[in-house]
């Protein structure tokens, strides 16, 4: 396969238009390649800089052999480029162009009985935020990553931000709000709204070993809407010094999620 046709497969795959009529993402750098592999992506074909054949990086040997192994077609760019494509973040490493897997309903991810914790995030359409809200929501234990609206966990910069926490988190994306209330509703999931005022106290709610919550953030600009806070069944708040409007979206997450963990069984 010519280097060139992958270049600029991956290239169509910064927009949102070329990732929705190609079926592809891209990912780069070496970290991200290998945890796609781990975790069982189906890989279109993947573009290697020239300089990482020459290595004798054990590494990078590894993982072009084992990308041969699984029959991926692999082609090699001059290191320029390959540098050219990826705007310089990996120059002379490795760029690959996977399937966007098939979209996972709500009711895959929540577990049928016992405790559940999903972040949802509403109308979160900053890619750095969705990727870093991905990687959040994978460290603080998350059953899954709901996104209500047009943010984009395939968008180049969401994947990158990652870290990779996107190939091992089960992610549901959702059109509105009220298609996500129904459907919390249905598996009987409490939805709490994060909101910077008017809440509970976080501390004041107690999880119990089968609390089924859902913790729901909105954008940085605006937060949750006014209308829909009204119709989720709680809203809490995070203590903060009278100096702030607000936590960025993921730190808020990383707190509730924390704050929220359901304690151990008996």
């Amino acid at each position: 396969m010519n280097w060139k046709t992958i270049a600029a497969e991956i290239e169509r795959t910064a927009t949102a238009r070329g990732r929705a009529t190609s079926g592809h993402f891209s990912v780069e750098g070496f970290r991200l390649v290998e945890r796609a592999l781990a975790s069982g992506y189906e890989f279109h074909s993947v573009l290697v800089g020239e300089s990482s054949v020459r290595k004798t990086d054990l590494r990078a040997r590894r993982l072009i052999d084992e990308l041969e192994q699984r029959e991926i077609p692999i082609a090699y760019a001059p290191d320029l480029g390959l540098s050219q494509i990826i705007e310089g973040r990996e120059t002379g490493a490795i760029a690959a162009l996977l399937t966007i897997p098939k979209a996972k309903p709500l009711a895959k991810i929540v577990p049928p009985r016992g405790s559940a914790r999903l972040l949802v995030a509403v109308h979160v359409d900053d890619p750095g935020n969705v990727g870093a809200l991905a990687r959040t929501a994978l460290a603080g234990g998350a059953d899954g990553l709901v996104l209500v609206g047009p943010g984009d966990p395939y968008h180049p910069r969401a994947v990158r931000i990652s870290r990779g926490s996107l190939f091992k988190l089960p992610i549901v994306r959702l059109d509105t709000p009220e298609l996500l209330l129904e459907q919390l509703a249905e598996l009987e999931v409490e939805s709490i709204a994060a909101v910077t005022q008017g809440g509970i106290p976080l501390q004041s709610l107690r999880p119990q070993p089968r609390t089924r919550w859902a913790i729901c953030v909105g954008s940085e600009a605006f937060g949750l809407s006014d209308a829909l806070v009204a119709k989720m069944d709680r809203k809490c708040s995070i203590p903060m010094t009278g100096e702030i409007d607000s936590y960025s979206v993921h730190a808020a997450a990383a707190i509730l999620l924390y704050a929220l963990r359901p304690p151990a069984e008996d």
